[in-house]
């Protein structure tokens, strides 16, 4: 559906990598948004390092070349919106 893995800014107000390596567990995250900067704002948060950085990327360009299922939504916009009341939402 050309959503991921990665998020292009502007189309999610955080953007969260998650990395784990010899250094440990932990998220990268990035504000995708101008409500993504405030929230970052009111959390403590230390800055990423390059290789953090780097290690995120090549984990998004992982996640990518393995997804190797497909969807077909040729009229799914028309689909869903003739099931908008559907049960099933319930």
């Amino acid at each position: 559906m050309g959503t991921g893995p990665a998020i292009a800014d502007g189309h999610a107000d955080l953007i969260l990598t998650e990395i784990v390596d010899s250094a440990g567990h932990r998220f990268l995250v990035k504000a995708g948004s101008e409500r993504g900067s405030e929230l970052l704002a009111e959390v403590t948060t230390t800055p990423a390092s390059a290789k953090d950085i780097d290690v995120a990327n090549a984990a998004v360009e992982q996640a990518g070349k393995a997804q190797v299922r497909s969807i077909d939504n040729s009229g799914i916009k028309e689909m869903l919106y003739q099931n908008f009341e559907h049960p099933r939402w319930d």
